[in-house]
């Protein structure tokens, strides 16, 4: 699972859909849990109407996409995405570096993870879809989000 932080900057009906290339009999679903509803992103397109930035209403799944079932971190490090901003609460004091990629895989900027409860960073590239990638001792995790503009 995945959560899908959007930044909007004005409300409006946005769209969610998916281009597949090699990826049949793969299930890439998207929850909106303030409608309550499960789309699969493969098979349909989702429109919602959207008033505010932030995480926590969308989250993606995946289903044979990868060839490998969804694992769970062992780490406490939740990363939300508001506003051009990046934060990561790191409960357990945890250290490691933090990378900003782009969809190509292209690392944008890289960073330290200082161990701090919460820690911020400035994100200012355009619109599109952007990965932090964390790495600690104990765990290695993946964000996915959107920049809207």
């Amino acid at each position: 699972m995945v959560p899908v932080g959007l930044d909007v900057s004005a409300p409006a009906v946005y769209e969610f859909s998916l281009y597949q290339e090699n990826l049949d009999g793969s299930s890439i679903v998207l929850e909106d849990r303030m409608e309550n509803t499960l789309t699969n992103l493969m098979q349909a397109t989702y429109f919602a109407s959207i008033s505010q930035s932030g995480t926590g209403r969308y989250y993606l799944h995946f289903k044979d996409a990868t060839a490998m079932g969804e694992i769970t971190p062992h780490t406490k490090i939740i990363c939300s995405y508001t506003d051009g901003n990046i934060y990561i609460h790191n409960p357990d004091g945890e250290s490691g570096e933090l990378s900003l990629i782009n969809i190509t895989g292209q690392a944008l900027s890289r960073s330290v993870l200082s161990g701090i409860e919460t820690q911020m960073l400035s994100v200012t590239q355009p619109g599109g879809i952007y990965i932090i990638d964390i790495r600690t001792d104990a765990s290695k995790i993946s964000k996915i989000f959107f920049v809207i503009f």
